[in-house]
């Protein structure tokens, strides 16, 4: 079945709103929780601190990995894979 073009835009734009709504919502919500309990921002904080040093420490690991890798004529992996 096929839609005109102005029920696909109304549809979106219904979907567009719902969509708003429920970040807006969802952002009250979260923050009468962090005034409720002020360390679990500290801890959200600390959380998101630490993926960042993971993924930083994570990247310069692969490169060195492959910096390695490259200097040895090696690609570390399996023949199977190249």
């Amino acid at each position: 079945m096929h839609y005109s073009d102005q029920v696909y835009k109304m549809a979106e734009a219904e979907m567009t709103s719902r969509r708003r709504k429920a970040e807006k919502e969802a952002n009250e919500r979260r923050n009468e929780f962090f005034l409720a309990f002020p360390r679990a921002r500290e801890i959200e904080n600390t959380l998101s601190k630490t993926a960042i040093l993971t993924a930083r420490a994570l990247s310069a690991f692969f490169c060195v990995f492959v910096s390695l890798q490259q200097a040895s004529g090696s690609s570390g992996l399996p023949d199977t894979y190249g």
